[in-house]
């Protein structure tokens, strides 16, 4: 996990092709994770199934 100063946190994942970057943004009044760029590429935080979703793309 890495919390910058002056940038959204982030978990770096690890994986065969290189780390997946997955941040903790806010938008709007809603937090999100996200990895790159794209409204398929991410899932509202508060979902039950979004370490789900996260754990499939790191695959």
């Amino acid at each position: 996990m890495q919390l910058p100063r002056r940038d959204e946190p982030f978990v770096a994942v690890q994986r065969v092709s290189g780390p997946l970057l997955v941040r903790a943004s806010l938008r709007g009044e809603q937090w999100v994770f996200s990895w790159g760029r794209g409204r398929d590429r991410c899932v509202d935080a508060r979902d039950e199934s979004a370490c789900e979703r996260v754990w499939e793309v790191a695959q």
